[in-house]
């Protein structure tokens, strides 16, 4: 994936360093064949870098008889050649061809490319994708549960790609049959194309909010070029332009604040059997628990109780996703409230800063408690290895099956290891186990049970403990309880 990442990146500087020379030197009818060659360039490798190899060879297929058709018939039938290949793209009608070649083309040619920059932060903008997914989660449901809202998606999302891709084929076949007399100009459809692109993206990924926030933001720009060209009075287009500017710098803004509010906080809600407290686990934490970045573990103890807390909980969520800061759980009990939070190991200073702004928030002293947990052993210990929260998981996560695809029957399956091979006989006794051999190595065997059971959260609970008491009866250490749909 480094390899397509840095061709294509090497190619692309080489274009835009070469186009602006060339287009000094060469007549107005070179100048548009290179404009058509950049436009194509520019295509491919979008494909090859985002979409892979096969979709590659195939889309050049497409490409290449698109711009056969447009140079040889006359420019009558410019917008009927667009439409007929803007059709055919989105129906693809070779995606059978597609199929056969990722099957022989090597996963790294073939695979999208992911790109990260986040560094040793990784972790926290994992959780941060996670919480927005969770934040977005009512959208989801209504695809799911409100056949209307699914086709209107799926129209909006067609036709803003269809509108998109018709215009890059339009305006490339306008250049092609106006090679005598191009114009540099002709390149802002292609910031058209990408904002269509970009919406058809939000129409499909996260929703209509989305996609009406990037067509306010987007369509700035285009105001911008329309004012410099439109033949108008100085004194009263600089005012225009400058009320524009201010009233765009204000969107931007508030947007930016908006990002950082998109925030969330989903618990496994349950009862400890041994504090007796009210613990709220942060199920968004669960899939980067293991990391070796976020290491410092703090602990404050707040003198509030719980309604004071979930009342100034979304501000310290947005406190928080501005500071980098994981919010890992939070419990009540005996009149204490107990927050705990992961912070980065560069980020010491980021432990003090969050207990002045809770001291701030709750004008009370907040002591706290630090330590260096970078295997875990103090989460799992308080958390993660409680039987009422693998029993809480469960049930959350059963829950949220029935409410987004309405399962009645779900599967439970849960893994855990073995260091003596006999103790596998008594488990075989109880429940069928599957042995996971990737999982396993001479000292320690790691198994996965899997219970098809009703989804009802009192036959879940018992279910869960009937296996975890056998687990602890024969030494077993448990890793990770899942949850999924009959298929």
């Amino acid at each position: 994936m480094k390899v397509r990442l840095i061709t294509s990146s090497i190619i692309l500087i080489v274009l835009f360093i070469t186009y602006p020379s060339l287009l000094l030197f060469l007549e107005p009818y070179g100048q548009g064949i290179i404009s058509v060659i950049l436009i194509c360039i520019i295509t491919i490798l979008s494909f090859f870098v985002f979409s892979g190899l096969d979709k590659l060879i195939v889309y050049i297929i497409y490409i290449f008889f698109t711009l056969l058709f447009l140079f040889l018939l006359p420019a009558d039938y410019q917008v009927l050649i667009a439409l007929t290949a803007t059709f055919t793209m989105i129906v693809h009608p070779l995606s059978s061809l597609e199929k056969k070649l990722s099957k022989i083309i090597h996963p790294n040619l073939t695979n999208p490319i992911r790109i990260h920059l986040s560094g040793s932060y990784w972790p926290y903008f994992e959780y941060r994708s996670s919480m927005k997914a969770f934040y977005h989660l009512p959208q989801s449901k209504k695809l799911h549960q409100n056949k209307w809202y699914l086709l209107s998606r799926q129209f909006t999302t067609l036709f803003l790609l269809f509108f998109g891709v018709f215009i890059l084929i339009n305006e490339t076949s306008a250049i092609i049959n106006a090679l005598d007399n191009f114009s540099i100009t002709r390149f802002i459809s292609l910031y058209v194309v990408f904002w269509f692109v970009l919406m058809s993206y939000y129409s499909y990924k996260k929703g209509f909010t989305t996609v009406l926030r990037a067509l306010m933001i987007g369509i700035f720009p285009m105001i911008f070029y329309i004012l410099i060209v439109v033949p108008l009075e100085n004194y009263i287009k600089f005012p225009m332009m400058m009320i524009l500017l201010i009233v765009f710098l204000f969107i931007v803004i508030f947007e930016f604040n908006r990002y950082f509010e998109r925030v969330s906080f989903d618990a496994f809600d349950y009862i400890d059997e041994k504090t007796h407290q009210h613990v709220y686990a942060n199920s968004l934490f669960e899939p980067i628990i293991y990391n070796d970045t976020y290491i410092l573990s703090a602990h404050y103890l707040i003198k509030i109780s719980l309604t004071t807390f979930h009342q100034h909980l979304r501000q310290i969520l947005i406190y928080a996703n501005k500071k980098h800061i994981i919010l890992t759980a939070y419990a009540y009990g005996e009149q204490m409230f107990h927050l705990y939070a992961d912070f980065h190991f560069n980020d010491r200073l980021n432990v003090d800063l969050l207990k002045t702004y809770l001291e701030s928030l709750f004008i009370v002293g907040i002591p706290y408690e630090l330590i260096e947990d970078k295997h875990k052993n103090v989460y799992e210990k308080r958390f993660y290895h409680q039987s009422s929260y693998i029993i809480a998981r469960a049930n959350h996560l059963s829950k949220q099956l029935e409410d987004v695809s309405n399962e009645k029957i779900v599967i439970l399956s849960l893994f855990m290891f073995f260091e003596n091979l006999h103790s596998l006989t008594y488990i075989q006794k109880h429940y069928q186990y599957q042995l996971i051999k990737d999982m396993s190595t001479d000292d320690y065997h790691t198994i996965q049970i899997d219970l098809p059971i009703v989804n009802n959260p009192y036959a879940i609970t018992q279910s869960v403990q009937d296996v975890l008491s056998i687990m602890n009866q024969h030494h077993g250490q448990f890793i990770r309880i899942l949850v999924s749909k009959i298929l």
